[in-house]
């Protein structure tokens, strides 16, 4: 009975951790990848599996939304990737190997060379009024010239609200030409996911892949989901094509 009273102390104290759960250690997102790529380049384009989105949410909103949303990747023109180790064979040729975290199995790469960029469009909108509306059209581009490509839409906002429950996404849609129903590319950049209060104009960017038969228009506009009132300074938006 007396080391009964000693032992599960005793195994309790030399088995407890504060990095990671014991139930899903290769689940965990190394805080230090945040800190490095913030440390290098607060604009970086962030890509990786489907799995750590949400912790990088979580982790990007808890330090003030100073770098970017995480994108499922799809291609290697990321700035950085966060990978599984056994995936770092199909980026070597266009990242350098940056850190091993053994716990998660996770590495951090960073791109060889930045990517070239090409400016498409660019519009600034300034004279957007206080509004509870659920979308806010910002621009619509042909994109026939844009299939098989690569693009960074960049976005800068000066808005406030007095809205404690303000959700807020920018939206970058392809539809059909034929078919204005039918989406050929989606992204969403959930602006509440950085920021808890737009007290400061915010800046952003990410990356949008424009299919082989990607042609239509792309959409780009606001959408304020919960429809809180909004008194919008300006608004402005660039796209680029990267390679």
């Amino acid at each position: 009975m007396l080391v009964s009273f000693f032992y599960f102390p005793f195994q309790f104290y030399t088995n407890a951790n504060l990095s990671f759960s014991s139930y899903w250690p290769k689940e965990s997102l190394p805080p230090q990848y945040y800190d490095s790529i913030l440390q290098e380049n607060k604009l970086a384009t962030i890509g990786g599996g489907r799995l750590h989105k949400f912790m990088w949410g979580y982790q990007n909103l808890m330090n003030g939304g100073q770098l970017n949303m995480w994108q499922i990747s799809n291609n290697s023109i990321y700035d950085y990737q966060i990978i599984t180790q056994s995936d770092t064979n199909l980026f070597r040729d266009f990242y350098d190997l940056v850190e091993v975290d053994e716990q998660s199995n996770l590495c951090l790469l960073k791109r060889k060379k930045l990517s070239k960029k090409k400016a498409i469009f660019t519009k600034t909108i300034d004279d957007i009024v206080s509004s509870d509306q659920e979308f806010f059209n910002l621009s619509s581009i042909s994109s026939d010239s844009l299939s098989n490509k690569t693009l960074q839409v960049s976005f800068e906002i000066d808005a406030k609200t007095n809205s404690p429950f303000f959700k807020v996404a920018f939206i970058a849609a392809l539809t059909d030409s034929t078919d204005q129903q039918k989406l050929l590319a989606y992204e969403s950049y959930p602006v509440d996911w950085i920021v808890d209060n737009l007290d400061k104009p915010i800046s952003k960017q990410f990356i949008i892949y424009i299919p082989s038969h990607g042609k239509g228009t792309l959409n780009l506009y606001l959408w304020n989901i919960n429809h809180s009132n909004f008194e919008f300074s300006s608004v402005k938006v660039s796209v680029f094509e990267v390679f």
